[in-house]
């Protein structure tokens, strides 16, 4: 039997949540310009965390969990500008830190994983990304605009 992980939130807690963010975003979801979930295929989570692990074996960590990054699109397909978005990206224990921290092994330079949550977050000004090639996921169907 598989154990239940820590973290499961209750019913009432999920809703309470959701009513904080409906109710911070009310304005934007009567436009339907803010999306209120995102679907992933049980298949697309597999690969994925199959994926960063070898990925992360390759630079010699171990993966400690998976960070969520909230976002918001650009008008790409008839989506609508400032769509939600999330994209999740792989993290490793940091001894030194004491820190999970977001990693890439694309962009890294060298044999280590590269941290980039300041570069997500803050963005490096005088870093190049060039490369499509990433360990971050970013395949969800959101609703709305895809609520089926």
């Amino acid at each position: 039997m598989a154990k239940k992980p820590d973290g499961i939130i209750s019913i009432q807690q999920a809703q309470d949540y959701f009513n904080n963010y409906r109710n911070d975003n009310k304005k934007r979801m009567k436009k339907n310009q803010q999306s209120i979930f995102g679907w992933h295929s049980l298949d697309t989570i597999k690969e994925y965390i199959e994926f960063i692990e070898e990925e992360a074996i390759k630079a010699g960590v171990e993966v400690s969990g998976i960070s969520l990054y909230f976002g918001a699109d650009k008008p790409i397909n008839g989506s609508k500008k400032g769509q939600l978005t999330y994209f999740f990206a792989p993290t490793y224990h940091d001894d030194g830190t004491g820190r999970h921290e977001a990693f890439d092994t694309f962009s890294s330079t060298d044999e280590k994983p590269n941290k980039i949550h300041v570069s997500i977050v803050e963005g490096e000004k005088n870093r190049s990304f060039s490369s499509n090639k990433s360990l971050l996921l970013n395949d969800s169907r959101l609703c709305p605009p895809i609520c089926n």
